[in-house]
């Protein structure tokens, strides 16, 4: 579509005779034609590329009564932070405790310092953020009541709805779940004891196309009335040496209920769920009380899966989550019991966690906002060396970022890499005695 703009510009002391300026801007704007009344009082002629309030570009043309031609002005600054309609703005934390991985050849490593905690901020149309859960587990009594349950995860905007699916056994639909969004990164799940009459497994999402294979979803196991109680665990403290390296463990499992099928594993996902995400112990049955299980294996797998979370509350206190189970059939598997690992004090520290942005959501900008937008981050565990980090479209940068405390930090968005382009083009002409006209076409009209 081409737009021509008729303009009518009236030079000082001679309104009998009325200039007009004609400007036509095609082919996705690198095609011009232009029209000036009166070239004869005309001493210069130019083009400029404006993306308000900048201009970005500017071409000297011949000063006649009609051009045509073609240009492909510097659009650079444009193309590199233009927002699609589907764009949005996704904000990070460096972290010096998170890993980057690094493709190295063949070989992939995980490399010191990277970005945790990846939060959707605004939308360039449309603020429409996909929330998803942390992947955790529960364990519930078949004929448990109502149960109330907190939940992490990311982009838990207001109105998130958290669903529920069936995988094996036990039953339950969306209406018999309730959420209650507490931030960006927790909310709180009610679910009703009807999902709980029948053993079996569920499990949560955010998606309400979710697939029992995707790994942020929140796992139930209604264990059934005959599965194994787990009473107590016999050991002493794990160590993990300056080689990372668990040394054998021994425990000795009381409780009741066990039979020569009894197995004893560590892990955060209940076994039937996510196969894999579980080491098992060698168990050996003594009697329907007692149970002995041993494990010889590198710390580096049960750090990376089982001892990320602290339980306990306290900083250097840290827990291998121990079940028993028994027929997988019959969906039997004991209350859990965490064993306390002290881990080395530079493992202790927990990611940084973002729980709230202000202002929310954050809109693109436009020529009338500021150089730079200042917004608050609010969250947990933030640490000096956190910095910021934007993704917009293909941009993404680290924000210049201010550490106020371990819950606030403050960032500043360039207007320009979050922003409404106006981009519009300028016919100007200047008269031997100085005086300029101009008119404009934009580049939405085109």
């Amino acid at each position: 579509m081409a737009v021509v703009l008729f303009c009518v510009c009236c030079f000082a002391g001679e309104p009998q005779r009325r200039p007009e300026l004609q400007l036509v801007v095609t082919k996705d704007g690198e095609h011009f034609q232009y029209w000036i009344a009166h070239p004869e009082r005309v001493q210069k002629a130019w083009i400029e590329v404006l993306d308000r309030p900048a201009v970005i570009d500017r071409k000297t043309i011949e000063v006649q009564a009609s051009g045509e031609f073609d240009w492909e002005w510097n659009s650079e600054q444009v193309n590199e932070s233009e927002l699609g309609d589907d764009d949005q703005l996704e904000l990070g934390l460096w972290d010096p405790d998170g890993h980057t991985l690094v493709c190295d050849g063949l070989a992939i490593r995980a490399e010191p310092g990277g970005e945790v905690s990846k939060t959707i901020a605004g939308g360039a149309t449309s603020f429409d953020p996909e929330p998803e859960l942390e992947q955790a587990e529960l364990r519930v009594a078949q004929g448990s009541g109502d149960l109330s349950f907190g939940v992490t995860g990311k982009d838990l905007a207001p109105g998130t709805r958290v669903h529920v699916f069936s995988d094996k056994g036990a039953k339950c639909k969306d209406d018999l779940v309730s959420t209650q969004v507490i931030d960006l990164a927790h909310a709180r799940v009610t679910i009703s004891g009807e999902c709980f009459r029948e053993p079996g497994i569920l499990y949560l999402s955010g998606d309400s196309q979710a697939k029992n294979f995707d790994f942020n979803n929140v796992w139930i196991h209604v264990a059934s009335r005959t599965s194994p109680r787990l009473n107590s665990v016999t050991t002493s403290p794990v160590p993990v040496d300056e080689k990372e390296r668990l040394e054998q463990l021994s425990l000795v499992v009381r409780g009741s209920h066990f039979d020569k099928n009894s197995e004893v594993f560590a892990g955060y996902m209940p076994t039937g769920a996510i196969q894999g995400r579980q080491i098992f112990f060698d168990t050996e049955y003594i009697s329907p009380n007692e149970l002995h299980a041993t494990v010889t294996t590198n710390s580096d797998e049960l750090v990376g899966e089982f001892l990320g979370k602290n339980i306990t509350g306290v900083p250097d206190s840290y827990a291998l989550r121990l079940w028993v189970k028994g027929d997988d059939e019959k969906f039997e598997l004991s209350e859990s019991r965490d064993l306390p690992v002290q881990l080395d004090p530079h493992k202790r520290r927990k990611l940084a966690v973002i729980t709230s942005i202000s202002p929310f959501p954050i809109r693109p900008m436009n020529r009338h906002s500021p150089a730079e937008l200042k917004i608050t981050i609010h969250g947990e565990n933030f640490v000096r060396e956190n910095k910021v980090m934007a993704h917009y479209g293909y941009l993404a940068e680290n924000l210049r970022t201010e550490y106020v405390s371990s819950s606030t930090l403050r960032a500043w968005i360039p207007r320009d890499h979050w922003r409404k382009h106006d981009v519009v083009y300028r016919l100007v002409i200047e008269t031997a005695a100085g005086r300029k006209y101009s008119r404009e076409v934009g580049s939405k009209d085109e």
